[in-house]
């Protein structure tokens, strides 16, 4: 039998209903804490709201927290708090404290969102990711922030990570402060950086698009276009000496696989072949200045060797007072070195074992050259 009670009460000390309790209007407590389900029985807490019937529910018997009609403990099974705007179809049985899942039918979504406002002095983080272990001893990865972006489809890209900074003294969009940045795949840095056209580079560093393409293994790819006022440079890169160590701008090691590889191993290759009447064409363009010797090329070892007639000299713009060198045939017994100066061409062979000794006066400087058959 069922009694309705109308008026007001000032004090209950204890108040025990052992059915159920209908209140029609409404309810305010004050004055205490409120513990529901204190025998922690099965029995769930359930807010309604005005179109979601699930906008809030404590689920007891799967211990979780469930926001939005789609939240759901068979799709999050060992999920703590899972707040769902709309059913995704994912599912993943890993511990997971907090759940957020978005549907973008009609628009962008996102499953978490998080603002942080810096004030002051302070830093403001949107989201912030702490990794530990248990001991030092174990052998799990610990990461402080795991994306993945690996859904097949042909309409959009796959983006795991995206940066934007802007508006800021220096815009960072990563930030690495300490540690190595890894990437199994490729690494892709400039708007013009594309696989298609370096379809095998692992890194691609594009300025501008240069219009080459290139299918050959690359560890890195640089381009650089010019703007018509400075010089395009795909890599311009610099070594500082100190003390007794050299300063190396770029360094170049060419490696075979094994000793009986038939491919040439270049330290480093070379090549200046578009087609064009404004300037010049200069495979190695270099300049030595200001050293106690200096050195425009230097040949450590080996033989140095000029293809198609070596140095070849424009004749309609020869300086009188410069000297231009061409090597012949450098085939055993048959070392030639031309001199060119005004015009006039100066030839010298050597045939025999022995080794000659020659000086050339240019610019007012004497030089030796020795001349030995290879």
């Amino acid at each position: 039998m069922s009694q309705g009670f109308t008026g007001s009460i000032s004090t209950i000390t204890d108040l025990t209903i052992t059915n159920t309790l209908t209140v029609n209007g409404n309810v305010s407590l004050d004055g205490g804490s409120f513990t529901f389900n204190a025998s922690s029985a099965d029995l769930d807490f359930l807010c309604r709201g005005n179109s979601d019937n699930q906008l809030f529910k404590l689920d007891a018997g799967d211990d979780a927290v469930l926001v939005g009609m789609n939240a759901n403990t068979t799709d999050f099974s060992a999920t703590k708090l899972i707040v769902s705007q709309a059913d995704t179809a994912y599912t993943s049985a890993f511990p997971i404290a907090i759940v957020g899942e978005a549907d973008g039918d009609s628009g962008s979504c996102a499953g978490i969102h998080g603002i942080g406002r810096t004030d002051g002095a302070n830093t403001g983080t949107g989201v912030w990711g702490v990794a530990t272990v248990t001991a030092g001893a174990d052998g799990g990865t610990a990461t402080g922030g795991y994306f993945t972006a690996t859904a097949v489809h042909a309409g959009g890209n796959n983006i795991a990570v995206y940066g934007n900074a802007a508006n800021g003294a220096i815009d960072y969009s990563f930030y690495g402060a300490a540690g190595t940045l890894y990437n199994a795949d490729t690494v892709l840095v400039g708007s013009d950086a594309s696989t298609t056209d370096f379809s095998a580079a692992k890194a691609i560093i594009s300025q501008g698009d240069t219009g080459e393409t290139q299918a050959a293994d690359a560890g890195l790819v640089a381009e650089g276009v010019s703007a018509g006022t400075n010089s395009g440079r795909g890599i311009l890169s610099y070594g500082v000496a100190k003390s007794a160590a050299s300063g190396m701008g770029v360094f170049g090691v060419g490696l075979v696989d094994a000793t009986g590889d038939t491919g040439i191993a270049y330290g480093g290759y070379f090549a200046s072949a578009d087609t064009h009447a404004g300037a010049d064409n200069i495979g190695v363009y270099a300049n030595a200045s200001g050293g106690d010797d200096n050195l425009g090329v230097d040949v450590a070892g080996g033989v140095l060797r000029l293809n198609n007639n070596g140095i070849a000299a424009d004749t309609n713009n020869i300086d009188a007072n410069k000297y231009y060198i061409s090597a012949g045939d450098l085939s055993p017994g048959n070392t030639q070195l031309e001199l060119y100066g005004e015009g006039t061409a100066l030839s010298v062979s050597v045939a025999t074992a022995s080794t000659h000794k020659m000086a050339v006066l240019i610019e007012g400087v004497q030089y030796y050259i020795l001349l030995t058959n290879v």
